[in-house]
């Protein structure tokens, strides 16, 4: 989480968030979304102070990884790497980001997971 400080530089950060926001903020939401849906997200967004609440680019949607064991140190990577590499060849394209607003309606924060609900996640098909 950014300090006040550092977002008061009136710079613009990019993050690529493991969940479709607004619907999965907050942290380990990529074990909430197989669980709750059988899919995995990744948001690109422009911070701001609140956790996850800022503009979005870019939504996408992956299927859950053939071996569930490599989620945190190689999936969750590879799917916030390549939502980033889309986001970046769009705005070369277009020189700018389209931002959205994220709806407060579906808002959902989730807090880390409990070891017994990872390791259901993680065995559930």
């Amino acid at each position: 989480i950014l300090k006040k400080e550092i977002l008061s530089i009136d710079k613009d950060f990019l993050h690529i968030h493991s969940g479709r926001l607004p619907d999965y903020r907050g942290s380990t939401t990529v074990y909430y979304s197989i669980l709750n849906e059988k899919k995995c997200f990744a948001t690109a967004l422009i911070l701001n102070r609140e956790i996850d609440g800022g503009k979005y680019i870019k939504v996408k949607e992956f299927s859950i990884p053939s071996d569930k064991r490599l989620i945190d140190h190689v999936y969750d990577p590879s799917i916030r790497a390549d939502t980033l590499i889309d986001v970046l060849i769009e705005y070369k394209r277009k020189g700018y980001f389209h931002l959205k607003d994220q709806s407060i309606d579906s808002a959902e924060t989730y807090f880390i997971i409990h070891p017994v609900l990872k390791h259901i996640s993680i065995l559930a098909e």
